[in-house]
């Protein structure tokens, strides 16, 4: 991959999202090389790239959009990938409860059982 995409993209998204981005990129190269380049270039070299948060932040953030797309899978992901960049668990669980506000009850609620599933087994 790194012969036919940007390395800076390539790279944050390995320190960022080590599993997804990954899978995510190579059924993109297969499905269609060229948008792939601009997924990966947009998402990962542009917008991951800029530095004004840094990672760990950034993926706080995630959550809470993730939380409020309703997206399970997504949530997941950003939470593990949080706490893989230095979040604390009561920083993740911080912003769920936080989401309540805007989100209502029963969405941010929902996020609760993710949680506790990554905290019963985390990531290796």
């Amino acid at each position: 991959m790194l012969d036919k995409y940007d390395w800076r993209g390539i790279s944050t998204s390995i320190m960022t999202q080590p599993k997804h981005a990954a899978a995510l990129l190579e059924t993109l190269d297969g499905l269609d090389p060229t948008y792939a380049a601009l997924w990966l270039n947009f998402i990962y070299k542009d917008m991951y790239s800029r530095r004004v948060l840094d990672d760990r932040t950034r993926t706080m953030v995630m959550i809470g959009n993730c939380l409020a797309l309703g997206s399970r899978d997504q949530t997941e992901n950003h939470m593990r990938n949080a706490m893989a960049l230095g979040a604390k668990p009561d920083e993740v669980l911080e912003v769920i409860f936080q989401s309540l506000q805007y989100l209502g009850t029963v969405r941010s609620q929902w996020a609760i059982p993710i949680y506790q599933k990554i905290m019963a087994k985390p990531s290796t």
